[in-house]
């Protein structure tokens, strides 16, 4: 179970803007990985590109765990999920493939 560090003590209102604050990012994130993967077919394109989401939505969700959501931005979380998705890596459980 993920814990936020917040002033609210209601997890709802919690859950509700880290989404919004990710939703906000989504479009772009999208972008960046669907050029970075233009080569691809479309197929493995849309799998690699769902694979830098995940990778952007699991880091985003530890920066709202430690609070540190100011440091979030969509084209560095983009960048990272490509850079890791272009060397091997496995979104789930960090092992290369």
């Amino acid at each position: 179970m993920i814990r936020f560090q917040s002033e609210s003590s209601d997890p709802t209102a919690v859950r509700q803007a880290w989404q919004a604050g990710f939703l906000a990012f989504l479009p772009a994130i999208q972008r960046h990985a669907q050029v970075a993967f233009s080569h691809l077919d479309a197929e493995a394109r849309e799998e690699a590109v769902q694979e830098v989401v995940v990778y952007a939505l699991v880091t985003y969700l530890r920066l709202a765990e430690l609070n540190k959501l100011e440091l979030a931005y969509p084209a560095v979380l983009a960048r990272f999920g490509v850079a890791r998705v272009k060397h091997g890596r496995d979104a789930v459980s960090g092992k290369l493939l």
